[in-house]
């Protein structure tokens, strides 16, 4: 394993990835160099967050940890209705896990396309500003 090296405080510039963000926290700050890059006004900035590589890591943990808590339910309910179908009639209890099931399912679909549509979001913005850069540079 290689251990990459370490630059002291002083020596770091606006280029390095960690006093970037450290600068780039500020909105005002932030707010004036994005129009100062785009040579347009930009409005307010409402929220300014660091990348969010590790965040999106552990977003996709916790939803696939609900997505398998959620599996592992429709699993249980489908048993259940399993059991009580054995005892109330087959065809009631199946009914039971099917329409849990769906349900489970229709969540997850939803969930699934709401993260897709702020993962595109946020690549059209990514795109979106490195153009204008561009156009700039």
């Amino acid at each position: 394993m290689t251990k990459e090296k370490l630059k002291e405080y002083e020596n770091l510039n606006f280029s390095d990835r960690f006093m970037f963000g450290k600068v780039m926290e500020d909105k005002e700050r932030c707010q004036r160099l994005l129009e100062c890059l785009l040579n347009q006004s930009i409005g307010e900035l409402h929220e300014v967050t660091a990348e969010r590589e590790m965040e999106e890591t552990r977003m996709n943990i916790i939803y696939r940890s609900e997505y398998l808590r959620q599996r592992e339910l429709r699993e249980d309910a489908i048993e259940e209705g399993r059991e009580e179908g054995r005892e109330e009639g087959r065809e009631e209890g199946r009914e039971e896990g099917r329409k849990e099931e769906r349900m489970n399912t229709e969540r997850e679909r939803k969930r699934a396309e709401a993260e897709k549509t702020r993962a595109d979001e946020a690549e059209a913005e990514v795109k979106r500003l490195r153009k204008l850069l561009e156009q700039k540079g």
